[in-house]
């Protein structure tokens, strides 16, 4: 291990930041200390929050204090190398740290990463979409990664999220028990690739899965960079832009509803990950519901080859179309939000 730490130590500098800063933007510490009291320690923090309230800046002022304290790296990801790679983006990073005093003031950063005045690498950049570019042998020192933006505004997700982030973390960690990975976003969409292929949804400010190893919190009662009271709120709601205290932007989690008496189940029904999932007929939707059993006449199709036999033949193209199409004229419904992730995900293709 190229520093002096134990498998906690990135935990422990984060209570050290917010026992140093109490400027009341967003930190990480409530959550952290939920899961060690429950008895497990997150190895991934999925963070939503209103915007402007901290969410970066913290995790940029973590990066510089890991590298100045131990000579950890962090890598910074975002969904396409076209974010990483304008000039805007990369030139102003380091704004924040240079002005709160979290860096020196002559370290740099480039198309590639930050660096010190040394060119020791800081903080390195990866996209999500070329995450097969990347070989663990070559990241010993990468103890951090911080997804920026994993849901992005145009819901324009790489080919196969998930999957491109669950391998990077297996290269780039290489099973480093101290490595964390924290995935930041607004409120954007709480239905979305990630959440859909880990079923795991919010129930509340933090929710925690200790036999996944994370956690979602959705960040509440912080202070905002845009005050309420600033003349700018005003434009931001007439246009229906990004409400700052509405954590509800998302709103397909309404078509969670319970199946209409008198529904007529239609005649097949999809096997994933050894459970089944079966449409009927509302008269109205095409309602989606988990069941136990389906009668021996149903159709039944599995969506992983793993699952596939000489009675149950692969879900075919046209049902992935169609429920894009019920998804797309408002003709679906689901009886829970497990449902509706796992039936999404097959569209999301995670």
């Amino acid at each position: 291990m190229p520093c002096e730490a134990s498998e906690m130590f990135i935990e422990r500098t984060i209570e050290k930041i917010c026992e140093e800063d109490l400027s009341g933007h967003y930190r990480p510490l409530k959550a952290m200390r939920d899961a060690l009291g429950i008895g497990y320690i997150p190895l991934i923090y999925w963070i939503i929050g209103a915007r402007r309230i901290g969410k970066t800046d913290f995790f940029l002022h973590l990066a510089c204090r890991l590298f100045i304290d131990f000579g950890c790296q962090t890598m910074w990801l975002r969904n396409k190398q076209v974010e990483l790679s304008e000039p805007g983006f990369y030139n102003d990073f380091l704004n924040d740290a240079k002005h709160f005093g979290w860096c020196p003031e002559d370290w740099y950063s480039d198309a590639s990463g930050v660096w010190t005045a040394d060119k020791e690498q800081v903080i390195k950049w990866q996209s999500l979409s070329t995450f097969s570019n990347r070989r663990g042998a070559a990241h010993p020192d990468v103890y951090m990664m911080v997804y920026d933006e994993f849901i992005p505004e145009s819901r324009d997700y790489p080919r196969r999220p998930l999957t491109a982030l669950m391998s990077l973390t297996k290269s780039v960690f290489a099973g480093k028990r101290e490595a964390r990975l924290f995935c930041l976003s607004n409120f954007v969409s709480l239905t979305n690739p990630f959440f859909a292929g880990l079923r795991i949804y919010p129930e509340g400010e933090i929710t925690h899965f200790p036999e996944k190893g994370m956690l979602i919190e959705k960040c509440r009662g912080y202070r905002c960079s845009i005050e309420s009271d600033n003349p700018w709120q005003n434009v931001y709601r007439a246009a229906k832009y990004g409400d700052y205290q509405d954590e509800n932007e998302d709103k397909l989690i309404e078509l969670v509803k319970k199946l209409p008496k008198k529904s007529k189940s239609l005649n097949y029904a999809l096997l994933i990950k050894g459970e089944y999932y079966q449409p009927f007929d509302t008269g109205k939707h095409v309602h989606w519901c988990h069941v136990n059993n389906v009668p021996h006449s149903t159709l039944l199709f599995a969506t992983e080859i793993t699952e596939v036999s000489d009675k149950v033949p692969l879900f075919p193209d046209l049902l992935k179309k169609n429920i894009e199409i019920c998804v797309k004229n408002d003709a679906i419904r689901f009886d829970s939000p497990n449902t509706l992730y796992t039936v999404m995900s097959l569209i999301y293709n995670v």
